[in-house]
């Protein structure tokens, strides 16, 4: 959606600007799918939009003392308003603002709206990137100090991109190689996504032809202007809201996964928790009954119970007071007692013993 909203601002922006270098009116062609520059002869009319090659234009980057961008427009527009020379407000701090100006040449052609090459490229840069723009002079650095944008065409002096981030105080910048194939792309994705206000600084109604304008053919680039720019914010919008619920949802999913996770994870240790506990216990339980192995065959036990370091067992036996003597000699049982009187059923005795273990022996609580 994404990509298709961008061809069709492509191909709406192509009817309306045009390109100046080397003295020559190039229109933008866009039927082949991918936009290319297109020569037309002196006598075609001047399009709305003129992009200015960077040899048609002086610019500079300058820092004023002052942070209150009202008063800074004004005393922009004593210095450099009207004429040829246009100016950008960039960026205000605490302690100063940036300040783009752009001094335009005489003579140029006709048109609303003559806008800087260099504007529109620093809007395709990256981080700490130079684009290096391939053309008749050579070659055209660009690149961005903070929001305003600096540039340099090549020279004896600046012949390449780490001379051109020397001169202006860059530090190191990876270069984005732009051929002339590929200028007319990259002045399209600029434009769409340059600051659409800004763009509108570079109305002009001087430069107009010197017959009356009319009223429709002066509104309409800037109509237009605003359309584009009303209409790409709404689709933006649309498709960033779209990219959200979508991450969102993907989001949501990861997390019942996790969650589902989680749940798994936890039945599983409760379950190797509860198999541990039952393992330690029949290892517990099988210790005691080696150690009363010996007294196994004198009697029937029913019960056995391990509870504040004693062991407890009942059950019945031709002769309690024997058994009891027998387990008092058993190897590491102590205190060995009857907890309860011994009653009698027919032929047996039924008793119930109690006794502890020496300290060489350890028993785990709740057998």
């Amino acid at each position: 959606m994404k990509y298709k909203l961008s061809i069709i601002l492509k191909r709406i922006i192509c009817k309306f600007v045009g390109y100046y270098e080397n003295g020559q009116i190039y229109l933008f062609d866009f039927s082949s799918g991918t936009a290319n520059l297109k020569l037309v002869d002196s006598t075609y009319k001047t399009p709305k939009i003129l992009i200015l090659s960077r040899e048609n234009y002086s610019e500079k980057h300058i820092e004023y003392p002052v942070v209150e961008k009202k008063s800074l427009n004004k005393l922009l527009a004593l210095e450099y308003g009207g004429g040829n020379v246009k100016f950008i407000v960039t960026d205000v701090g605490d302690t100063k603002a940036s300040v783009n100006i752009w001094r335009f040449n005489d003579e140029l052609p006709k048109s609303f709206f003559l806008v800087p090459e260099t504007f529109l490229f620093q809007h395709t840069l990256g981080n700490k990137q130079v684009l290096v723009k391939e053309c008749e002079q050579g070659e055209l650095y660009v690149s961005t100090v903070g929001f305003s944008v600096v540039s340099i065409l090549k020279s004896v002096f600046v012949n390449s991109v780490e001379r051109f981030c020397m001169s202006t105080g860059l530090g190191s910048y990876a270069a984005v190689n732009v051929p002339k194939n590929k200028v007319a792309n990259y002045l399209l994705n600029g434009f769409i996504k340059s600051n659409k206000q800004h763009l509108l600084s570079f109305f002009s109604l001087d430069r107009t032809n010197e017959e009356p304008v009319k009223w429709l053919s002066l509104i309409n680039p800037a109509v237009i202007l605003t359309i584009i720019y009303l209409f790409s914010s709404s689709m933006w919008l649309l498709w960033d809201k779209h990219a959200i619920e979508s991450s969102f949802q993907e989001k949501k999913s990861e997390m019942v996964q996790v969650l589902n996770i989680q749940d798994e994870y936890l039945k599983l240790s409760d379950q190797l928790k509860t198999l541990n506990s039952f393992i330690l216990k029949q290892q517990e339980t099988s210790s005691i009954w080696i150690l009363l192995s010996e007294i196994i065959d004198d009697t029937k036990i029913t019960i056995i119970r391990y509870n504040d370091k004693r062991f407890l067992i009942v059950g019945t036996t031709n002769k309690a007071t024997t058994l009891l003597e027998k387990i008092s000699n058993l190897p590491y049982i102590v205190d060995a007692q009857f907890d309860m009187p011994i009653r009698k059923t027919k032929n047996l005795e039924n008793y119930s013993i109690s006794f502890a273990l020496d300290n060489d022996i350890t028993i785990q609580e709740g057998l």
